[in-house]
C-alpha cells in the first residue's frame, strides 16, 4: 500500500495524488498498528530490543527523509524527492511479502493463554496508554510544528531555528533505542514516567523564561519528547498480554491518541494569533504535562489491560460455587440429595441390566 501510494503521488493527476496520500498513509498506520503485535509474537523475551531498534529506526529514517528532500528536489525535481522513497518500502514488501505467505501455511500451535472477551473500551488501563500515547505526541507535534517559529521571533534567523528542529530530532535517536530496553527490564515504568516529565518541565520552562539560551531547552526538549513516544510505545506491548491483546490496544491508543494530538498544532496557532505571543502557547504545553504525568502514571503501573465482557443479567439465582449464608444445613441438605439421586440411577441401570441379561434370547 505504501509504494503503490508513493508511486500513485508521483503522477500528475490530482486525484492520484489525494488517493496515493490515503494509501500510504493507509499503509503507515497499519504498520505502526500491527509493529507492537507483531514483536509481541515474534519475540516475547526481547520486547524491549525490538520496540527500541523500531523506534531508532523511525527517528533516524525521519530525520534523513527530512534533510534529504531539498537537495532532491533542487537535483530532479519534487517527483524524484517523492518517488524515491517507494524503493525503501518496495523493498521491505519483498521482505515482508515470503515470510507472510510463510507464515499462513506454517502449523500454528495451540494457544494456551486464555482468551480475553470483550472491548478495551471498557478497560481503564486501556484508556490510560490512549491518553499518555496521545500526549506525548501532542507535545512533540507542537514542537515540531511551532519551534522554528518561537525561536525567530526570538531572534535566531531562519536557518537556526530550522536547526534547532533537526537538533531536537537528532537528540531522540538514540533515546528511542535506550528508553523501551530500560522500560522492559523494569517491571514498573513509573519512574521513566517522571523523568520524562521533570525533562519536558524544564525545557518549557527555560524556553518560556530564557529563550536566549535556545540550544539548551531544545536539546532538553529533544530529550523529552524523544524518550515520551518510545515509552508511550513500548507501553503498547508491555500492558497486552497477548499478541491478538497488543494489536487491539495498539489499534486503539494509536487511533485515539493521534486525534488527541492532531488538535495540538492548530489550538497552539489559535492562541498565538489571538495573544500577540508565545508564553500563553508554552505555558498552555506547561500545564499540560500535568495530565500527561497523571495517566502516565495509570499507564505505567505493573499489569495488563483486562478487557470487560459482556455483562450478565440480573438473576436471582446465586452463582455457582459461592456458599449460601446458610451454608452447613443447606450444603448437608444438598450433599445428601445428590447422593440419594446418584443412588438411586445406580440402582435403576442395575436393575435394567440383570433384567436384560436375564431375558431369554430371541433366536
Amino acid at each position: 500500500m505504501i509504494t503503490t501510494g508513493i508511486v500513485l503521488r508521483v503522477a500528475q493527476s490530482p486525484v492520484s495524488l489525494f488517493v496515493g496520500t490515503v494509501l500510504a498513509g493507509a499503509g503507515i498506520a497499519m504498520g505502526n498498528v500491527l509493529m507492537p503485535a507483531m514483536i509481541k509474537r515474534a519475540f516475547p523475551s526481547r520486547l524491549g530490543s525490538l520496540t527500541g531498534l523500531a523506534m531508532m529506526l523511525m527517528a533516524a529514517s525521519g530525520a534523513i527523509a527530512a534533510g534529504l528532500a531539498v537537495p532532491l528536489e533542487e537535483a530532479g525535481g519534487w517527483r524524484l524527492a517523492l518517488a524515491v522513497w517507494a524503493v525503501p518500502s518496495l523493498v521491505a514488501a519483498l521482505v515482508w511479502g515470503p515470510l507472510a505467505v510463510r507464515g499462513r501455511r506454517a502449523p500454528t500451535a495451540p494457544v494456551t493463554a486464555p482468551r480475553a472477551g470483550g472491548s478495551l473500551l471498557r478497560s481503564p488501563t486501556a484508556w490510560f496508554v490512549t491518553a499518555f500515547m496521545g500526549l506525548a505526541s501532542l507535545m512533540f507535534y507542537v514542537l515540531m510544528s511551532w519551534l522554528p517559529e518561537v525561536m525567530r521571533d526570538a531572534g535566531y534567523p531562519a536557518a537556526t531555528a530550522g536547526m534547532m528542529v533537526s537538533a531536537m530530532m537528532i537528540a531522540g535517536i538514540p533515546l528511542g533505542f535506550l528508553v523501551p530496553v530500560f522500560a522492559a527490564r523494569l517491571r514498573d515504568q513509573r519512574p521513566l514516567v517522571v523523568a520524562v516529565a521533570a525533562t519536558m518541565v524544564v525545557g518549557l520552562v527555560g524556553l518560556l523564561l530564557a529563550p536566549s539560551a535556545g540550544w539548551t531547552w531544545v536539546v532538553i526538549l529533544g530529550i523529552g519528547t524523544g524518550s515520551a513516544f518510545p515509552l508511550a510505545f513500548t507501553l503498547l506491548s508491555l500492558r497486552s498480554p497477548t499478541p491478538s491483546a497488543a494489536a487491539s490496544l495498539s489499534g486503539m491508543a494509536q487511533t485515539g491518541g493521534y486525534l488527541l494530538a492532531g488538535t495540538g498544532p492548530l489550538a497552539v496557532g489559535v492562541l498565538h494569533e489571538a495573544t500577540g505571543g508565545w508564553n500563553v502557547p508554552v505555558a498552555l504545553l506547561l500545564v499540560l504535562v500535568v495530565p500527561e504525568v497523571v495517566v502516565g502514571l495509570l499507564a505505567a503501573r505493573p499489569g495488563f489491560v483486562r478487557p470487560a465482557g459482556r455483562r450478565r443479567r440480573w438473576s436471582s439465582r446465586r452463582p455457582s460455587g459461592r456458599p449460601s449464608p446458610r451454608a452447613p444445613a443447606d450444603q448437608e441438605k444438598s450433599t445428601a440429595s445428590r447422593s440419594r439421586t446418584r443412588a438411586c440411577r445406580t440402582s435403576r441401570w442395575c436393575s435394567a441390566a440383570r433384567s436384560a441379561r436375564c431375558r431369554p434370547s430371541s433366536r
